[in-house]
């Protein structure tokens, strides 16, 4: 486990550790380093998949059991990532030399977006009773931008996003599903939005 202090943090040092870690793997020839995390915290989903370009095809029911702290109330689901250091898109991300996707590129291109979130009254994003399931090569699928906020507000609309992206996940992954990127957004009347993208693994 690899933590910043709150002090330090946004300051690039968690970047540069996992930059550290990768070179030290490529020295003594690991290809693969493998860890796992909520998949509905959007800053380590934007960290992990988007920065670093790790991929995920795997998705754990409640990995860790009940535990307290941010993980209060919520079963602990988790993502389990691969980060393939060898790789490409991986090298072009540790040395910057990645473009982050458009969600209006994506669309234009024919993603599909999933899941598309409402806005309650109070201004909290609002899973779908229902979500696309028709194939595609490129899949996007919403989360929130901050899972905590929607805690400390209101914990069954947590567990009801909780619900949700597990059963859109596991299905996407027993389809041939992975995980590929993540994609921030800012909409029209400024709320702050995020996405995974998924892509068929025989694209």
């Amino acid at each position: 486990i690899a933590g910043v202090l709150p002090e330090y943090q946004k300051h690039d040092i968690g970047y540069r550790l996992k930059v550290a870690q990768r070179d030290f793997a490529l020295r003594i020839g690991i290809r693969l380093i493998t860890w796992t995390y909520d998949p509905l915290e959007s800053l380590n989903a934007r960290f992990n998949i988007g920065k670093l370009g790790a991929v995920c095809r795997r998705y754990l029911r409640n990995f860790h059991g009940n535990m307290t702290g941010i993980n209060t109330g919520m079963p602990t689901d988790r993502f389990e990532v691969e980060w393939w250091v060898t790789q490409n898109r991986v090298a072009a991300r540790t040395e910057r030399k990645w473009r982050p996707l458009k969600l209006e590129a994506l669309l234009a291109g024919g993603a599909v977006l999933v899941n598309e979130a409402t806005y309650s009254e109070s201004g909290a994003p609002v899973p779908p009773l229902n979500y696309v399931s028709r194939p595609g090569n490129l899949m996007l699928v919403e989360i929130p931008a901050s899972i905590q906020h929607i805690k400390r507000a209101d914990m069954s609309l947590a567990l009801r996003w909780r619900m949700h992206t597990r059963d859109v996940f596991e299905n996407m992954f027993a389809s041939g599903f992975i995980v590929t990127d993540f994609v921030p957004h800012v909409d029209g009347q400024g709320n702050q939005r995020s996405y995974y993208l998924l892509t068929h693994q025989d694209s």
